[in-house]
């Protein structure tokens, strides 16, 4: 029996030190622990990623794990106002959503035979799905000082997170 193991990352590997997304557990200003860039603009800045693994038996999908992730270090904030802490902590909650949107996809993929070229693909489309949201969000905030957008994004994320069941911790098939 072949087994195989991969693990798909959005960025490095995790360290240790990320957050995993929880509806339990929200940002907090101590989370923005990254160094801030002398030249941004920016109130801050949130490295969120969605983070993949699986298994796959006999070529076969056979177990899979999705989170959505916070990289404290890879993240900062120049201004601890509520509204940037609010504005942040929707960009991981659109990292979440995504999360769930590719581990539903994956539940739909049970027990087919998947290469793992193919996983790969999907993970980067989900990814990009996702990274084209965030750019949506703050293009459509103007990074959040926009409150009445501000508003109306975080109604329909929270919608989102409501509509798309969490990703179980692990799949087993």
């Amino acid at each position: 029996m072949g087994l195989f193991a991969g693990v798909l990352l959005l960025l490095l590997s995790l360290s240790g030190g990320e957050i995993i997304w929880s509806a339990d557990r929200p940002l907090t200003y101590g989370d923005f622990r990254g160094r801030i860039p002398s030249g941004s603009p920016w109130a801050a800045t949130t490295r969120s990623t969605i983070r993949f693994s699986y298994e796959t038996v006999n070529g076969v999908l056979s177990r899979w794990d999705v989170q959505a992730t916070f990289d404290p270090e890879g993240s900062w904030m120049r201004v601890k106002d509520p509204a940037v802490l609010q504005h942040e902590q929707l960009h991981f909650d659109i990292t979440e959503v995504y999360a769930r949107l590719f581990c539903a996809h994956l539940n739909r993929l049970q027990g087919t035979r998947v290469p793992r070229a193919v996983l790969r693909d999907l993970f980067d489309e989900f990814n990009r799905r996702c990274d084209s949201v965030h750019v949506a969000y703050d293009e459509g905030t103007a990074h959040g000082t926009i409150a009445s957008a501000q508003a109306a994004w975080t109604d329909s994320v929270k919608s989102w997170l409501v509509k798309n069941a969490p990703c179980s911790t692990r799949k087993d098939y």
